[in-house]
């Protein structure tokens, strides 16, 4: 019943209810490339279980602009690395594109 009268105010503004496929509508949970990278990371720093989208949008924030940085012309570091989560894949993108630079981490704790 309020389904039909929230269609009826809808149209009544002038507008229409278009169902869409079931499909993922963020990058971040259909990039594949992201994904394979990011399930490598958890495991390798067992944070698995404690993943949500908020964090895995940052991460694939994180993981593209790491190709849109100039690495190479001064030395990396993150501030804040809990449990190296987003170090690891700062470093695993360093050791694949053979970059020479210097990874600085550092932690509050």
């Amino acid at each position: 019943m309020l389904k039909n009268k929230i269609r009826r105010i809808i149209n009544a503004l002038g507008y229409d209810i278009h169902k869409i496929n079931s499909q993922p509508g963020t990058l971040f949970q259909i990039d594949e490339w992201f994904n394979k990278r990011y399930s490598e990371a958890q495991a390798q720093t067992g944070m698995a279980l404690t993943d949500n989208d908020l964090r895995r949008e940052r991460h694939f924030v994180l993981n593209y602009l790491l190709f849109n940085v100039n690495l190479n012309s001064g030395d990396v570091c993150e501030a804040g690395c809990w449990q190296g989560l987003s170090a690891y894949q700062i470093a695993s993108f360093i050791k694949k594109q053979d970059i020479d630079v210097v990874f600085h981490i550092f932690d509050s704790f």
